[in-house]
Parts: C-alpha cells; structure tokens; sequence
C-alpha cells in the first residue's frame, strides 16, 4: 500500500518522497519518510540546486577541484581559484549533474546526516542499530579504571556487549559503556559509524 502512494506522489506531484523501514526482527517498528522537492526534469533541478544548495559542494571533477552553485545562480570551482564556469561548460555539467543527481557529493552528505540522526534520536534506537550493523566486532577500545589495561567492547547479535578479551563484565559496566557509547557518537567519535 505503502509503495503504490510512493510512486504515485513521485509520479505525479512536484514531490520525491522515499520511506524506509525500520524492523525489529520481523515486525516493523518504525518508518522514516524523506521528502523533497521533485528534482526529475531538468529545470527544476537546477532551480532547486540555485536556491536551497548556494555555495555548497555538488560534485568533484576529476581532478579533485569541487563544484558549487553562487548565490546568482553560476557554476565555479570552489577552491583557491574560484573561477566561474563558461556557459558552454556549464550546460553540460549541469546536464551531467542531474542526471548522476544520487551520486552527488551534497545529497550523499544530506542522506548521511540524516541516517545519524535517526540512529542518535534515542538510545533505544542507537542500541538497535549497534546490535544489529556490528555483531562481534570492535566498538570501542576503553581503559579499564584503576588498572592500566585497555579492553574491547563488542556486541552479541541479542544486544547483549561483551569484552572481548572473555572478561566478564559487571552490569554497572555496562550501563556506563552505554553511555560512553551514545555520548561519543553523538560528538561523531566513535570510529566504528565512519567505516
């Protein structure tokens, strides 16, 4: 039912709307909707890039040098140069932008962004993700207090995070670990959700 009123909204309104499921074992728990402006011709791609996207990164050219969108609406390198685009050259590009518009550099950080926002919401839903995306492997190195060694936590696939020396770990632990855990992500240091 879901997907039908997706592709009709995409099909026939000026909106883009995507929706992803979120399950907890079978059972959906959650749906997150994206919506955005119908970017599918053209024109409406470029006018939607000139006034929600100025001076930001959209793409990189081969040789590294990033692509943005002034505020009087012209393609430029964004580096040292800041060298506007020649209307010919521009045409084009803006031609292959749209239609490589998935793979640009803004909307992959867009898409990024809000994915670690949904993980971050809660610490419910930061756990779920945990257990779920890195069963067995290293979270996170800690110093174990009052002794100088440094253990590894991982998680189980139940949810349940262990050392992975074979150490027990106390519930007290635990509860702490967590919140090492959630704080660290959400100040974008925790390694394991860059990989």
């Amino acid at each position: 039912m879901l997907k039908r009123a997706e592709t009709d909204i995409n099909k026939f309104t000026d909106l883009e709307v995507s929706f992803t499921e979120k399950k907890l074992g079978r059972k959906v728990v959650e749906i997150t909707y994206t919506i955005r402006k119908n970017t599918t011709d053209l024109k409406t791609f470029i006018k939607v890039i000139r006034e929600a996207y100025i001076n930001q990164i959209l793409h990189y050219t081969k040789d590294n040098r990033p692509i943005k969108c002034s505020a009087k609406g012209f393609l430029y390198y964004g580096d040292e140069d800041k060298s506007f685009i020649d209307s010919k050259e521009a045409q084009k590009l803006w031609e292959y932008l749209h239609e490589n518009r998935k793979e640009l550099y803004l909307f992959g950080q867009s898409l990024k962004e809000a994915k670690n926002d949904a993980i971050l919401s809660s610490l419910e839903f930061f756990k779920i993700y945990i257990q779920d995306n890195f069963p067995y492997k290293k979270i996170i190195e800690l110093r174990k207090k009052n002794i100088d060694k440094i253990i590894s936590i991982s998680i189980f696939p139940n949810g349940k995070l262990f050392d992975m020396s074979g150490e027990d770990l106390e519930s007290e632990e635990i509860t702490k670990i967590w919140d090492i855990l959630y704080s660290s992500a959400k100040k974008g240091k925790l390694e394991i959700l860059d990989r």
